[in-house]
């Protein structure tokens, strides 16, 4: 295995989000993008491995880097709707300052 291919890292990062362990996945993906900034899965990846860290607007960025890459990544897609939805319910959550 090489660390110098952007698949094997990327190969890696996923096993290790499996796994839990994000801050080594985050890892995994921020190498392939070094070795291949036009990588869209690696900037989806990272996208999910950032909102499981709570990291939303890292993850939106990395969305949105996918998605200008390949407006149709459907990874990167779902990713921007999860992170709406979760902003949604985060907003009809909160206290209204009004009562």
């Amino acid at each position: 295995l090489d660390p110098e291919e952007p698949a094997v890292c990327n190969s890696l990062g996923v096993t290790l989000r499996v796994k839990g362990e994000f801050e080594k996945s985050a890892q995994c993906f921020k190498q392939a993008l070094q070795l291949d900034p036009l990588d869209v899965a690696a900037h989806g990846q990272l996208g999910f491995v950032l909102r499981e860290n709570g990291d939303l607007a890292g993850a939106e960025e990395s969305f949105q880097a996918a998605l200008r890459l390949d407006p149709d990544d459907e990874d990167a897609l779902e990713g921007m709707r999860l992170l709406s939805s979760e902003s949604g319910e985060a907003n009809s959550s909160s206290p209204g300052s009004g009562a």
